[in-house]
């Protein structure tokens, strides 16, 4: 409500230690924020971040959050892989590659270690609907000084990094959106996957507040109620079906099968001033990451009488 900007005067500039961060990341618990990103290559920071925004995810903390972090381009390529597997997090996202692009004026190049890359990562999932992917997505960089080998790829993908490769056009592209979990479970291992679920929860959860946070059930029969339980199911129904599925395109049925996109008789429970959900089985969106074919070719072969 300024009439014109102001401006930080008499401070200093410098490089921010270790304890800077984890400052900054003690106060951010009591701030709204859904992606979340270091500008640093030290590890410790990472493991940090990884730590916070499992803490944030957690009912203690009901703030739901993905981080961003990377490793320094001065690393052993075997180091990076090692630290995104010890990271084990599916709620953030680790870049190994470095990559070149403009400083702040726009003219000088400068080389930025991977954490850069998941900034660019969580820029393009921010700007987008959640259920959007960054797998595949051009990067608006001028190159990257370490192209990896094939095989140099795919252990980073084992590994959950995310990676620059190149698509068929030549263009610099993020390989796939991966975080650093380390299980076998496409839910977690995906940031698109993970970053929907937690969109879906926090929108469930506030939504359930902002509606009936502080109000009074009352009995079906009662003359000047507000609402009763009934209404409750009612509201998250809507929930589901209008703004999940038609709406935002968070879930789907699957319509190779049949199932519904998710199961209708979920469990709420009362007890006293607490209310539970228990959802048994929803189908979230994913992304299509690899694409194969089977065509089944033979020669022409056959003779002709000429008729």
């Amino acid at each position: 409500d300024m009439a014109a900007f102001k401006y930080l005067k008499n401070g200093v500039t410098g490089v921010g230690v270790t304890g800077d961060y984890i400052d900054a990341f003690d106060l951010c618990e009591s701030v709204t924020g859904f992606y979340r990103n270091v500008l640093t290559s030290t590890f410790s920071v990472a493991t940090y971040l990884a730590d916070h925004c499992a803490k944030m995810v957690s009912p203690e903390g009901s703030n739901e959050t993905f981080g961003g972090a990377g490793a320094a381009n001065t690393d052993a390529y075997a180091t990076r892989l090692a630290n995104a597997k010890t990271l084990n997090s599916p709620w953030m996202c680790y870049g190994v590659n470095s990559l070149v692009t403009y400083q702040a004026d726009g003219v000088t190049e400068k080389t930025y270690d991977g954490w850069m890359l998941a900034v660019y990562h969580n820029a393009i999932k921010a700007s987008a609907n959640p259920r959007q992917a960054a797998t595949n997505k051009v990067l608006n960089i001028l190159r990257t000084d370490e192209e990896l080998t094939p095989t140099q790829l795919i252990n980073a993908e084992k590994s959950g990094c995310l990676t620059i490769s190149k698509n068929p056009n030549g263009e610099y592209i993020l390989l796939h959106g991966l975080t650093t979990f380390q299980g076998n479970n496409l839910i977690y291992n995906l940031s698109q996957t993970i970053v929907t679920a937690l969109a879906l929860i926090n929108d469930l959860r506030n939504s359930l507040w902002l509606e009936f946070g502080g109000k009074t059930p009352t009995d079906p029969d009662n003359l000047d109620k507000e609402f009763d339980d009934a209404d409750i199911r009612e509201f998250v129904d809507n929930k589901f079906d209008i703004d999940y599925i038609q709406n935002f395109g968070w879930l789907s049925r699957n319509v190779y099968t049949g199932e519904a996109a998710y199961d209708p008789n979920y469990t709420i429970t009362r007890d006293g001033n607490v209310i539970y959900f228990n959802f048994p089985d929803g189908k979230i969106v994913s992304s299509i990451d690899y694409i194969f074919s089977l065509l089944n070719l033979d020669l022409i072969k056959g003779s002709s009488t000429g008729v």
